[in-house]
């Protein structure tokens, strides 16, 4: 399983952020949105694609749709997240909130046979 970087908040959960800053609005917040379409081009182009999930940080919810239930877990991230998401622990919102909530970094959820994987993929 893949995930796709996603470009930060986008609309997930701004009506908890806004509770959380007020009206100050910082550049972390402000990230333009792009559209994950081409990367899954791109994939195709080398991988056999199982299946595509969003918001593959809510696991099981949204990863369970497309994976037999129990291979897709995870305690805490595997990849890198933007420091907002940092800032937002600092707040006081808790891990299992903000994968409920935000997408924590990972906007798209890629399967894929463990053969296609390729060292620039991690």
């Amino acid at each position: 399983m893949l995930g796709l970087r996603s470009a930060g908040l986008h609309a997930n959960g701004f009506t908890l952020v806004r509770s959380l800053i007020g009206t100050t609005v910082t550049p972390d917040l402000l990230c333009r949105d792009h559209l994950l379409l081409d990367d899954v081009r791109e994939l195709r182009e080398r991988a056999e694609i199982h299946a595509l999930a969003t918001s593959p940080a809510r696991y099981p919810g949204e990863s369970a749709r497309v994976l037999p239930p129990g291979l897709a877990r995870s305690s805490r991230p595997s990849w890198q997240r933007g420091a907002v998401y940092d800032w937002i622990s600092e707040k006081g919102v808790s891990e299992e909130e903000q994968r409920r909530v935000f997408n924590l970094g990972i906007g798209y959820c890629v399967v894929i046979p463990e053969s296609d994987v390729s060292p620039d993929d991690s």
